[in-house]
């Protein structure tokens, strides 16, 4: 289960999603790193539902994860035909409950969408396991 809030002041947006999920006791151990109703191809570390945290870290049956971000549009500009939308993130909580496990992500990125459709993003994050800068595409905040 997932739930999005959008919260926007002026020019700021304060985002958060949260998830649960769970999956049955005989489910094989390659599948615990999974978030079926978010993304059944990355796990919770490849994604970026947890920025900085590796992949394959966390292999449990119930998890409960929280994401909240502040977010700042920039001005829009046409590069070379390109319509890009820059918005600066300058402060992100990601936290995590993966059964009886916990994990924390602070972070401050970017994201860029081209022409409405692609999202490039890149983040500096500080967390449990340390610093990692990530990066990443698609189509979806």
């Amino acid at each position: 289960m997932i739930d999005r809030r959008y919260f926007t002041w002026k020019t700021l947006t304060f985002s958060s999603r949260i998830t649960l999920d769970s999956v049955g006791n005989d489910a094989p151990f390659w599948e615990l790193t999974g978030v079926g109703g978010y993304d059944p191809i990355l796990d919770i570390n490849g994604s970026h539902i947890l920025k900085g945290v590796d992949s394959g870290r966390y292999h449990e049956y119930h998890k409960i994860l929280g994401n909240f971000e502040l977010r700042w549009p920039l001005k829009s500009r046409r590069v070379i035909g390109l319509l890009i939308e820059p918005i600066l993130v300058p402060m992100g909580v990601d936290l995590g409950r993966m059964g009886s496990q916990s994990a924390y992500s602070m972070n401050t990125g970017f994201y860029a969408f081209f022409n409405k459709g692609i999202l490039a993003r890149m983040y500096a994050c500080f967390g449990e396991p340390g610093f990692a800068f990530t990066f990443g595409f698609g189509t979806d905040l």
